[in-house]
């Protein structure tokens, strides 16, 4: 199952993701838990061995990815809502004129 996982003992702390990113392929990401860690695009079938190895090794899956991925997505609209308050705002504004602005002017 595609999410993160964590393996704790008393000298490591680490964690394991594998997220879905489409076309076949997912991203692995991997370190000490509480760093950004490293991450690389392997194949769904490499990803899925590699569940299996990490929970073989006692990794515990402590977040499913469907979970991750739709935060991801409402992180990512509020974003998007974010910058077309800014782009509004901005093309509103009299002092501010490029033939951008005056293009987006037209179309509302």
């Amino acid at each position: 199952m595609y999410g993160r996982y964590e393996y704790s003992d008393e000298r490591s702390h680490k964690f394991w993701t594998c997220e879905p990113i489409g076309n076949g392929e997912v991203r692995i990401s991997w370190g000490r838990i509480g760093t950004e860690g490293q991450s690389h695009v392997k194949s769904e079938g490499e990803g899925l061995n590699k569940i299996r190895e990490k929970l073989a090794k006692g990794y515990q899956l402590v977040q499913d990815a469907v979970v991750s991925h739709e935060t991801k997505r409402r992180k990512a609209e509020i974003v998007v809502d974010e910058a077309l308050r800014s782009v509004t705002m901005i093309s509103e504004s009299d002092e501010l004129d490029t033939p951008f602005l005056r293009e987006l002017r037209k179309v509302r």
